[in-house]
């Protein structure tokens, strides 16, 4: 049965929306990004990045509670839309 008591959790377009933009970045097809995330290994990802990029990326990554907050930004919910609205207008 699903969770119903977060209600700030995102939806399933918007995990899309940060799965594509993300893997889009890294250079990454949507569906190795998704699996590396999925695995909690994140050293594929952070092998282009700057040091102190990896190490942010690290600590969000392994905090689920960070994460959220990420994801629940106000930055994060803008680029979600921009996201969104440009998927369909394709």
């Amino acid at each position: 049965m699903p969770e119903k008591n977060n209600q700030n959790a995102p939806t399933q377009a918007q995990l899309q929306a940060l799965i594509q933009f993300a893997s889009k970045r890294l250079g990454m097809t949507p569906e190795a990004f998704a699996k590396t995330i999925q695995n909690g290994d994140v050293s594929g990802l952070t092998a282009n990045m700057k040091p102190e990029e990896a190490a942010k990326l690290n600590a969000v990554v392994s905090d689920k509670s960070k994460a959220e907050q990420v994801v629940q930004s106000p930055e994060a919910q803008k680029l979600i839309q921009q996201l969104l609205n440009n998927s369909k207008k394709k």
